[in-house]
């Protein structure tokens, strides 16, 4: 192992660090977006429903496509008015497509989502997202942990490259 060799693992250490940090910032954001969002919900904030797909993706700030691959996703399920066969999203399609949209933004796949939607759906309850919440969680404790033990054994080796580098101390010179 050379000097250069630790300032590279040390780098990798601090990218991984600040990768995980983010992602935890993610999460805490995403919490506090869906209870907002929840709230919201309860107090009918937001727009008056029912809304076209453009008027909801001007809501969410996001492209009508996305709208479209939610819905082949099996995560939206919008009406369509008969004469057209155009969207109509209810009051209950914007709040699922405002979760989603939260969701996705914290890195959620469609298949972490859907149980997700389908709860609220069903029992309008939130302990599937709640769960999930707790799982990212979760997941991101046993994870910094990981690599602290590994920040650990990084530092333990430097220590003994570096020790085993150093010259030897010199022996005292005795006369005879």
């Amino acid at each position: 192992m050379s000097t250069g060799q630790i300032d590279q693992a040390l780098a990798l250490l601090d990218a991984s660090h600040h990768e995980l940090h983010q992602q935890r910032q993610a999460l805490t954001e995403t919490s506090q977006a869906l209870t907002r969002v929840a709230a919201a919900v309860e107090h009918h904030a937001g727009p008056d429903a029912p809304l076209s797909i453009g008027e909801l993706a001007d809501y969410l700030g996001i492209r009508t496509s996305a709208l479209r691959v939610w819905e082949h996703a099996g995560l939206l399920a919008p009406a369509r008015q008969t004469s057209r066969r155009h969207r109509v999203y209810d009051s209950e399609d914007v709040r699922d497509a405002r979760i989603i949209h939260l969701l996705r933004q914290g890195r959620y796949r469609f298949d972490r989502i859907r149980p997700i939607i389908t709860e609220l759906r069903g029992s309008k309850s939130a302990d599937a997202l709640q769960a999930a919440l707790t799982e990212r969680r979760t997941s991101l404790t046993h994870r910094a942990r990981a690599m602290l033990d590994g920040a650990a054994l990084l530092q333990q080796h430097i220590t003994e490259f570096i020790a085993s580098d150093a010259p030897a101390p010199s022996e005292p010179v005795t006369g005879s």
